[in-house]
């Protein structure tokens, strides 16, 4: 199963697996990496190429919002918001 993620350049973008907030500079379309700029160490520029299926948006929610028990029943809703 592929997400289909829409990057240009200049997106911020994180690792899944979290880390850094990175620049996008380069997209290679055909192999679908993604060459990423970020500063290491305050000031030393790094760069490295990693799979599109790798990144998120640098600001998307990593924590799902579940709403608290309903006072009156105790019971908790089945919905859960990512905010």
């Amino acid at each position: 199963m592929s997400s289909e993620k829409k990057f240009s350049i200049g997106s911020l973008v994180k690792l899944i697996s979290g880390g850094p907030v990175m620049t996008i500079n380069d997209i290679e379309p055909q192999t679908s990496r993604v060459k990423c700029v970020w500063f290491s160490n305050e000031r030393l520029v790094s760069e490295f190429s990693f799979s599109s299926e790798a990144l998120r948006d640098a600001y998307e929610s990593e924590i799902p919002y579940i709403p608290p028990a309903d006072p009156a029943t105790g019971a908790y809703s089945d919905q859960v918001e990512v905010v």
